[in-house]
């Protein structure tokens, strides 16, 4: 049976977290079906020239573009008219298939290989990521495109989870922040007996069951926090994978669930603000040990100093 669905391709400078952020809050308040994260140099349509000119044409840095899907109608129009209402250039096609735009999406997301030993891909490759036994498997179901492994934040993060826990004794950690769950579902995967998740997002809280009963950590001693996290949880470990101007925002909040000679891990800074966010994060109770780059994002981790 032939099935109708909606590609919106949205342009934009996505490497300004909060025009992303501004642009995924407005997908999912309007019930998308999925985003996949493009990029230009790789995957620019000849039938997207026109807007490319159009943004050149504005002054505006275009250096990706998400595609957003719709299955429903209605949801559509309302995104489309709350991109025209901020000005934002998109293009839409129809599209029509005996295959959902849903099988025709998966098709997209391969296994990404984030470190010589962690490897994260949606749950149809769990067969092809078994067959690499020494490397730790992460299975993401990929409601959206941001939270899958594939972007540069999440991979520095796991990575210095991965330093942290293979030389520091790590029993407890807090995923602040936890979109898809993808970091404190790492954690139990490495044998950490204490993972708390965070989020103020209920979907997100909904994303990370799916993906803690995906990877087997269902039965995990962890809970899910939506409005507050018990002022006296302290964890050996913090993880929070957010754009920094929320970093900034949640410091105290942040920095207080760090037990006195605990870890924290940060992600989620544009490299040409690092030395401001270093300067305005900083404080006499914890020390930076270590500063991590991939492509124009960094990511930090910090020690506690035991009072």
């Amino acid at each position: 049976m032939s099935r109708t669905y909606f590609e919106v391709s949205v342009f934009g400078d996505f490497s300004n977290e909060q025009f992303l952020e501004k642009v995924l809050s407005m997908a999912q308040s309007c019930s998308c079906d999925g985003v996949l994260e493009k990029n230009l140099d790789v995957d620019l349509n000849p039938d997207h020239w026109e807007i490319l000119e159009e943004q050149v044409a504005r002054n505006t840095p275009l250096l990706e573009f998400i595609l957003v899907y719709f299955s429903n109608l209605k949801n559509h129009q309302s995104f489309l008219q709350k991109l025209e209402k901020h000005k934002i250039l998109y293009q839409v096609e129809e599209k029509n298939g005996d295959e959902d735009w849903g099988e025709a999406w998966k098709k997209s997301y391969q296994p990404v290989t984030v470190s010589s030993t962690i490897l994260v891909g949606p749950p149809w490759e769990s067969e092809k990521m078994n067959a690499q036994p020494h490397m730790t498997s992460i299975l993401i179901d990929p409601a959206m495109a941001f939270g899958t492994g594939t972007h540069e934040t999440t991979q520095i993060s796991l990575c210095l989870m991965e330093e942290v826990i293979k030389i520091f004794s790590i029993h407890s950690v807090l995923d602040f922040g936890c979109g898809s769950g993808i970091l404190g579902i790492y954690a139990l995967l490495k044998g950490i007996k204490r993972c708390d998740f965070f989020d103020i997002d209920e979907n997100c809280h909904t994303n990370t069951r799916i993906n803690l009963e995906l990877n087997h950590c269902n039965q995990s001693h962890s809970i899910l926090y939506i409005e507050e996290i018990p002022k006296n949880a302290k964890y050996d470990l913090v993880v929070a994978n957010i754009i920094s101007s929320v970093l900034l925002k949640e410091k105290v909040e942040i920095l207080s669930h760090v037990k006195g000679d605990g870890f924290l891990i940060l992600s989620g800074v544009l490299a040409e603000s690092n030395e401001k966010f270093i300067g305005e994060f900083l404080t006499p109770k914890i020390d930076l040990l270590r500063v991590e780059q991939k492509n124009e994002w960094v990511g930090y981790l910090f020690k506690g100093k035991e009072s």
